[in-house]
């Protein structure tokens, strides 16, 4: 129990202390993304804030799950991964249900290290819709980095498809959203999405989409 405490404890440190190398870029290009997306002549705009979120691991990670203080189970399948999404959608000239989506998240990882990921996608809301629910999906790029594995954490702790580059890891590739909203009114959704990261994992995060 003690060593799981200390655990947190460092992750909340950990969290608040990125080098500014890091930090400064990641706020510069969120601000860049709303300002140009504000600028924009659609005729729609839409906010949403999520709370992150559930990992669910689709492949072994037995060895590292001592090292996932914040796991629910004791293989380390399902971990709970505390951060902030935001996105901003803006629908495309000439479309009827077309988004150009800008995602930026700040989190904690698996292994309690702190962590950014931006990614960009176009995105459709309504490809199922019943009733006030409705099924959407997106695919674009993405960028996720986070602390090295092997530089801050346990020692003999494993990343699995990150890209070692010094003190970081880094991967950049496709990124994929499939969301699923339940109107409150005509400006308010509640939304969950899952992103898959195959073959790896599935993440969960949950929240509300607002109209501007």
């Amino acid at each position: 129990m003690n060593r799981r405490t200390n655990q947190i404890r460092y992750a909340v440190r950990s969290l608040t202390g990125l080098p500014k190398r890091i930090l400064w870029p990641g706020i510069t290009l969120v601000l860049l993304s709303v300002a140009l997306q504000a600028a924009s002549s659609a005729p729609e705009h839409f906010l949403a804030v999520r709370v992150m979120g559930l990992t669910r691991h689709l492949i072994r990670v037995t060895d590292n799950a001592p090292y996932f203080p914040m796991r629910l189970d004791p293989r380390g399948a399902y971990v709970f991964n505390p951060g902030v999404l935001v996105s901003v959608d803006t629908s495309l000239p000439r479309t009827q249900c077309l988004f150009w989506r800008n995602v930026h998240a700040f989190y904690l990882d698996c292994a309690t290290q702190p962590a950014f990921y931006i990614a960009s996608m176009i995105f459709h809301p309504r490809v199922v819709e019943v009733g006030k629910t409705r099924v959407g999906g997106g695919l674009g790029i993405g960028f996720n980095m986070r602390r090295n594995w092997q530089r801050f954490a346990e020692p003999g702790i494993r990343s699995q498809i990150l890209k070692q580059t010094g003190n970081f890891e880094t991967i950049f590739g496709p990124y994929c959203e499939i969301e699923m909203a339940r109107l409150i009114n005509h400006n308010l959704e509640w939304v969950s999405n899952f992103i898959p990261g195959l073959p790896v994992l599935v993440f969960f995060s949950s929240g509300v989409r607002v109209r501007l």
